[in-house]
């Protein structure tokens, strides 16, 4: 299965080991025990996969190398100039800082001077506020006497309403005393409506069943008078049945009948389409050979014909009698011809005969069994029929006899609905009796019930009286607070109007201090900021040279990590072409335990692709061939670089551009160093990793 790895340049393994590299080895040499030195034929497929996957990482590193160096050459050239820019940052801050301490020192004195006029409208402000006040005090207590009788007229307003409350109070215990009383008899009032209702309806129940009991009586002899056209109708019904047997009995027999008739022009049939192919075949032969005959003798005089010339009149009668001859052999020809047709037809004509005989004979048989099941689902349908008919024929007869029974019993139940009738209209006259007593002694209760509660009422008018007046004297109280309140108001808002007049002389040289003190902290923030700035500039150079001088010791590490890539990459390539070249000339395997690791591996590699192809995994060995770069890389400089967080600060010649410094440290990548300082893109630091290998 093919995939897709992305091995930084940068950013190294330490963990990577040569784990992969020995069983690789091992099965090399397996494989090489096992082949002959005679061997001349070798599938070379996983050889050529191998050698090209070694030129490509040859190429890629060294195109890797290529863009390390050219990063290394930008780093070293493009430094200086970072560096002369952190410096002149920080004088550039430096000479800000006097215009900002004169612009702070002018900015108290002008705060200074707007204290001493602050303090001057404060003591303006107080005094108009205190005459102003002592106004709004007197028309206040002038209106505050007249509240004061307005609030007694209101105590008494509530005192009323308590009266009133109480009255109420005292309608509604009568009331609740005397409703269930009512409730009781207004009930016993509802009962004997009931009860007159309840009879009354059995009255007209009553009359309802005598209704319904004349018509059961009229049902009674209705179906008496029926029963003889119910006997008429099952007879009927039997009759029906019985004449469907009857034609079921002769489609039957005529079925049999039919096939009988078929059965004795089958043979015939059969007989007359044996003849015909009889004397098709005793004359086809026959037939055949005068058409043949025919068509020879025609063929022969056309040839006799066409080697006359037409002409030379000394050829004219041998052209007639050959013209002659052609036409008299196609008149035999065509007899000949004629013949067989003839018997050709005769012959499709006795098997279609014969076929449709046949088939109407199969139907004929088919016919005897439909008719036959017919037949047998009539008899038993006959059957059915004649005991329901029965059946119906001896219940009609039952009630025939039964008549004078029946229309008895019905006129008796007559009678009895007319004796239920008078038994339901005394019940009726008694309820009426009944309810019109309960309504006399109900409605008695009722009265003086509600006369006990009316008694309460007079109390209830005299507080709703009290009430109104007090309500009135409030009225006229709350009409002279009115009044002097009217009156005084102007006075108060004058009054009012002047603080506020004062309040906003007073607020105009707030906001004058608030002004002065806003520029002064202004100035000193700054000078603040610029004493910052200056600490920061200083700062970001420290930083900026410790960025770039690990910046320029990594992009340098990256170069050797990259020549020893290219290395390990050239010497994978020569051990893998050195390995093949000794496996196809059948030595044995070579010592190269001298070499590099990449080359014993290539070297492994070559030889197994050769002499036992089916043992090399070749995603397996580019995996380990990865492995030992990585080894070789990491013996260049000795230790495993990862990525880390890039601290930025603001530092460019003007002091304010948006340029970020990366902050490097041994963990920091040369990629993220150079896309912090600017010096390249994110698509030129991508060309420094490897991309992918498939």
């Amino acid at each position: 299965m093919k995939k897709t790895k992305l091995i930084s340049s940068l950013v190294v393994s330490a963990t990577l080991g040569s784990v992969a590299a020995a069983p690789i080895v091992s099965q090399a040499a397996e494989a090489t025990d096992n082949t002959e030195k005679t061997q001349k034929s070798f599938d070379e497929t996983k050889f050529v996969e191998l050698e090209q996957a070694a030129k490509d990482r040859v190429e890629q590193a060294k195109s890797d190398l290529a863009t390390a160096q050219e990063a290394l050459a930008k780093l070293e050239k493009e430094t200086p100039e970072q560096l002369a820019a952190g410096k002149q940052a920080i004088e550039d801050k430096k000479a800000e800082m006097p215009a900002a301490k004169e612009a702070l020192a002018a900015a108290k004195e002008a705060v200074a001077a707007e204290e001493e006029k602050m303090e001057a409208a404060q003591k303006k402000y107080d005094e108009i506020v205190a005459m102003a006040q002592n106004e709004i005090d007197t028309s206040q207590k002038l209106i505050d006497e007249k509240q004061a009788i307005a609030d007694e007229a209101k105590e008494a307003v509530d005192a009323a309403q308590a009266e009133l409350d109480e009255a109420i109070a005292d309608w509604n215990a009568e009331q609740e005393k005397q409703q269930p009383a009512i409730d009781e008899a207004k009930q016993a009032i509802a009962d004997a409506e009931a009860k007159l209702q309840a009879a009354k309806e059995a009255f007209n129940a009553s009359e309802t069943a005598i209704q319904e009991a004349n018509l059961a009586l009229e049902a009674v002899i209705a179906n008496i008078n029926d029963q003889d056209n119910v006997i008429a109708q099952a007879n009927a019904e039997k009759d029906a049945a019985q004449a469907a047997v009857v034609q079921a009995q002769v489609n039957a027999a005529d079925a049999v009948n039919n096939l009988n008739i078929l059965a004795a022009e089958l043979p015939a049939a059969q007989a007359a389409y044996d003849t015909a192919q009889a004397e098709l075949a005793s004359m086809t032969p026959m037939l055949d050979n005068e058409i043949a005959t025919s068509l020879a003798a025609i063929v022969a005089q056309a040839e006799i014909i066409k080697s006359l010339d037409p002409t030379d009149p000394a050829n004219a009668a041998a052209i007639a009698a050959a013209q002659a001859e052609i036409a008299n052999q196609q008149e035999f020809l065509d007899y000949s011809q004629r013949e067989k047709d003839t018997l050709t037809n005769a012959v499709a004509a006795a098997q279609t005969q014969l076929n449709n005989t046949a088939a109407a004979y199969a139907a004929a048989e088919a016919a005897i069994g439909t008719t036959e099941a017919e037949l047998q689902n009539t008899l038993a349908a006959q059957e059915q029929t004649n005991q329901l008919t029965d059946e119906k024929i001896a219940e009609a007869q039952a009630i025939i006899d039964q008549a004078t029974e029946l229309i008895t019993e019905a006129e008796t139940a007559v009678q009895e609905a007319n004796l239920n009738q008078e038994d339901k209209l005394a019940e009726m006259n008694a309820a009426e009796l009944e309810q019109a007593e309960v309504n006399t002694v109900s409605q008695a209760i009722i009265d003086e019930a509600q006369a006990a509660i009316d008694a309460k009422q007079p109390a209830i008018d005299e507080a709703e009286t009290a009430l109104q007046e007090a309500n009135l004297a409030l009225e006229a109280a709350q009409a002279e607070v009115d009044t002097v309140t009217a009156e005084q108001q102007p006075f108060i808002d004058f009054a009012k109007e002047t603080i506020k007049e004062a309040e906003a002389e007073l607020q105009v040289q707030k906001d004058a201090l608030t002004a002065v003190q806003a520029a002064e902290a202004e100035a000193q923030k700054t000078v603040d900021e610029l004493k910052a700035a200056i600490a920061d500039a200083k700062q970001a150079y420290e930083e900026l040279v410790k960025s770039t001088t690990a910046a320029i010791s990594d992009a340098k590490n990256a170069v050797k990590e990259e020549t020893a890539a290219v290395k390990a990459a050239e010497d994978r390539l020569a051990g893998l072409r050195a390995g093949a070249a000794d496996a196809k000339a059948g030595n044995k395997k070579a010592d190269v335990s001298g070499e590099s690791e990449s080359y014993q591996l290539g070297y492994a590699d070559g030889y197994a692709s050769i002499i036992a192809p089916d043992t090399v995994d070749v995603d397996k060995a580019e995996d380990a061939a990865d492995e030992a770069v990585d080894k070789a890389v990491n013996k260049t400089t000795g230790t495993v670089q990862t990525a880390a967080a890039v601290k930025t600060v603001p530092a460019t010649a003007g002091g304010t551009s948006d340029k970020q410094y990366p902050q490097t440290g041994s963990a920091e990548t040369l990629a993220a160093s150079l896309i912090g300082l600017g010096l390249v893109s994110a698509t030129g630091a991508a060309m420094l990793r490897k991309k992918y290998r498939v």
